[in-house]
C-alpha cells in the first residue's frame, strides 16, 4: 500500500528512470571532446608564451637560452648555472657558488643545503 501524498495538489511521479541510452553517451562524448579542445588551446596559449623571446632577467640580452629549474625566469646560456649535483640549470638568484672543495661548484639552493 503506498502512503498518501502531504500536498493536495500534487500527482504522483513515475518511477521510470529510462533513458536512451545512446543519447546519454553521445552527450557524454561530446563533453569530453569539448573540454579535451578547450585544454590543448590553453595549452597552446601557454607554450606560445614560454617560446615567446623574452629577456635574460640577469643581464637583459634579449636573447634566452631557457629558463630557471626553479622559478622559471627566462636566462640566458651565459648566465645559466648547472647546479653540480641533480645538474638542472638554474638563474643566479636561485643558485649559489659553493666553495667548500678545491674547486668553485654552482649548486642549486636545495642542494647547498643538503
Amino acid at each position: 500500500m503506498r502512503r498518501r501524498i502531504p500536498f493536495d495538489d500534487a500527482r504522483p511521479v513515475p518511477k521510470t528512470l529510462k533513458q536512451d541510452t545512446e543519447s546519454v553517451y553521445e552527450k557524454t562524448v561530446k563533453t569530453l571532446k569539448t573540454s579535451q579542445k578547450t585544454l590543448q588551446d590553453k595549452t597552446n596559449t601557454q607554450q606560445t608564451q614560454i617560446t615567446q623571446k623574452r629577456p635574460c632577467m640577469n643581464c637583459m640580452k634579449s636573447e634566452t637560452y631557457g629558463s630557471c629549474w626553479f622559478c622559471s625566469n627566462p636566462v640566458c646560456e651565459k648566465c645559466v648555472g648547472e647546479c653540480s649535483q641533480c645538474q638542472n640549470g638554474f638563474c643566479r638568484i636561485c643558485s649559489t657558488i659553493n666553495y667548500e672543495s678545491a674547486e668553485e661548484r654552482v649548486m642549486c639552493l636545495d642542494c647547498n643545503r643538503s
